[in-house]
């Protein structure tokens, strides 16, 4: 049978955001998920907010960008994120989710696959007693660091594409030559676009890299870090990045009907 919920402490005053969510007339909300999709530990501390307010994850949106909850009793509830790089299909992402072997393993364990995001797994548990899915820091740091080698080799690819390939097979610097004589405003909006990308990739890569420095120090990861500053950072990047894809979208058809 499944472990009892776990009980919500006294001190823990409810839900600290009860106006967002009002049980007694709302059983499906979908959120705009607060954090970037390598934040392990912000993800699970929000999360496990979410379900001391009341709701329970179902599914996150194909894009990672949003995340689907059903109504249910506020409890504890401990969610985990865990990679999801198959060994099975050299390293790279198992799209379709854990195999059932895993699943079972976790289950065996109690733990409770959810759903996936980027390159992690979600699991949860209501189990106090249920052991921690990664126990060993030094082995999670080995995990974390073939992510980090992903991050590192996308940002080399993008480097390289942007300087020796396009160059050597699309007469690259004529066109931005051009551009920039014709259209010094679009060069100008482009070559922020490229910069931005460049630096989500290197602050990515940064943070896989901070993130085995300390598992490799043998110090587990936060689960319960307090996620709204990151919050704040997080939709302030995210509205700038739409704003700038927004404007290159725009002078891209500009140029097309000029």
């Amino acid at each position: 049978p499944p472990p009892p919920p776990m009980p919500l402490p006294e001190t823990a005053g409810g839900c600290p955001h009860r106006k967002e969510c009002p049980m007694a007339t709302k059983t499906k909300t979908r959120r705009w998920i607060p954090c970037q999709s390598y934040d392990l530990e912000a993800m699970e501390s929000w999360l496990e907010e979410m379900a001391r307010c009341g709701w329970r994850l179902e599914q996150v949106g194909c894009f990672g960008c949003t995340a689907a909850f059903a109504a249910a009793a506020p409890q504890m509830v401990r969610y985990r994120l865990t990679s999801a790089m198959d060994a099975d299909t050299f390293g790279t992402e198992a799209w379709l989710g854990p195999s059932e072997e895993s699943r079972c393993l976790y289950a065996a364990y109690g733990w409770e696959y959810v759903a996936k995001r980027g390159p992690f797994y979600i699991y949860r548990t209501r189990d106090p007693a249920a052991r921690e899915v990664d126990t060993d820091p030094h082995t999670q740091a080995l995990v974390l660091r073939s992510l980090h080698r992903r991050a590192r080799e996308s940002l080399l690819t993008l480097v390289l594409l942007f300087f020796l390939v396009y160059p050597l097979t699309l007469n690259w610097w004529e066109i931005l030559r051009t551009l920039w004589q014709h259209a010094p405003a679009a060069f100008l909006l482009y070559l922020i676009l490229f910069l931005w990308i460049t630096g989500f990739s290197l602050a990515r890569a940064r943070h896989y890299r901070c993130l085995c420095r300390q598992l490799e120090a043998g110090q587990s990861l936060d689960h319960g870090i307090p996620w709204r500053p990151r919050a704040r950072r997080y939709r302030l990047v995210s509205a700038l990045h739409l704003g700038l894809l927004a404007a290159c979208l725009a002078v891209a058809v500009w140029l097309r009907l000029g």
